[in-house]
């Protein structure tokens, strides 16, 4: 009896694990605000110079990362209404949990300049002794503050999101990134 239990749980496992693999939903990519379309990667070439410039910004503050534990650094760059630059990068510590990325280094750095109108935000990384094949996303806790910074900004906050060679770039929006989002709306707050 107790074989045919097992037998029972283990089909529906591989049914589970089958309908997953057929029904994987396919990689979205935002060329434009509201406008999804299947995944599609940009090569560096095909952005506009201002995009190129932000990746390249945050390519360039990857040599400033503090990173002895995971050995990947990573570069933002953050655009303001003003047509302001400003860069971050990641910093670990021992306490993993207590570890900045490098997107929350540049819209805190941006804060701190006074500057809280932010426009998009370029992401880029690599590993110590590898480059990365697909484009760098932010994790939960940046979308998250990168969402908060657009409705600080009161717009869409488009994210570029690059990996190494600059050959692999997803363009989207933080709305994309963070559907049905928990922000200062929610709680009563008029930004």
């Amino acid at each position: 009896m107790k074989w045919l239990w097992i037998l029972g749980a283990t089909i529906v496992t591989v049914m589970v694990l089958l309908l997953l693999v057929i029904n994987k939903p396919k990689p979205m990519v935002c060329t434009k605000q509201g406008q999804s379309k299947s995944f599609s990667a940009l090569d560096y070439k095909e952005l506009e110079s201002w995009q190129q410039q932000l990746i390249d910004k945050a390519e360039a503050v990857m040599s400033n990362s503090y990173n002895p534990y995971s050995k990947f650094a990573v570069g933002a760059a953050v655009l303001t209404s003003d047509g302001e630059i400003i860069v971050g990068t990641n910093f670990e510590n021992a306490s993993y949990g207590t570890t900045i990325c490098a997107e929350r280094a540049a819209i805190i750095r941006a804060n701190s300049e006074g500057k809280r109108k932010i426009k998009a935000i370029a992401i880029i990384g690599r590993g110590k002794d590898f480059e990365t094949t697909e484009p760098v996303a932010p994790c939960g806790s940046c979308r998250q503050v990168i969402y908060e910074a657009s409705q600080i900004a009161n717009n869409d906050v488009m994210v570029i999101m690059s990996n190494s060679k600059k050959d692999k770039i997803i363009v989207s929006w933080i709305s994309e990134l963070l559907p049905l989002a928990f922000g200062p709306k929610d709680l009563g707050i008029v930004l």
